[in-house]
């Protein structure tokens, strides 16, 4: 499902969920049972899996929508489900993400305010860093009054 990774196996897979903040999306089919017993079966047609200490620092991969459901803003929902989540965290200080298409650049700087960093030379893979509350300091607030030799709070050297 995910053309630009090897597959993994699936204990691996299972890790890497059970590691991560995961946003999935699904689909319900009358007619199939899923293990719960409630006669109606879940079939996941999306995903978007967040590699994070829940604090400070996320690190966006796996993002997905299958073909046939692509086109219909399940994935930009699917990243302002996530961009609040992200905005809930007072201290967080960055999202990063790679992306692979121009196209996927602008989705991801309009849903969850991603900014671009850059480009490999090739220009077939961009960085973006979603900035959180917490991502830039004044040293002399965060370190005490002596850190800037006189300067007050407001005055100290941007980080």
């Amino acid at each position: 499902m995910i053309y630009w990774a090897q597959p993994v196996a699936l204990d691996s897979l299972k890790l890497c969920i059970e590691q991560s903040l995961c946003f999935g999306l699904y689909i319900h089919d009358e007619d199939a049972v899923n293990g719960d017993g409630d006669g109606k079966g879940k079939t996941m047609i999306g995903l978007a899996r967040l590699v994070t200490d829940y604090t400070t620092f996320g690190y966006l991969t796996d993002v997905y929508v299958l073909g046939p459901h692509q086109g219909k803003g399940l994935g930009k929902w699917l990243m302002q489900c996530l961009d609040e989540v992200l905005s809930s965290w007072p201290h967080l200080r960055r999202c990063l993400l790679f992306t692979s298409g121009e196209a996927a650049v602008g989705m991801y700087r309009a849903t969850i305010r991603a900014q671009y960093i850059s480009e490999t030379p090739s220009r077939d893979l961009f960085l973006l860093e979603r900035r959180g509350a917490a991502a830039t300091f004044k040293v002399g607030k965060a370190l005490g009054a002596d850190a800037n030799a006189g300067k007050t709070e407001t005055e100290g050297e941007e980080r």
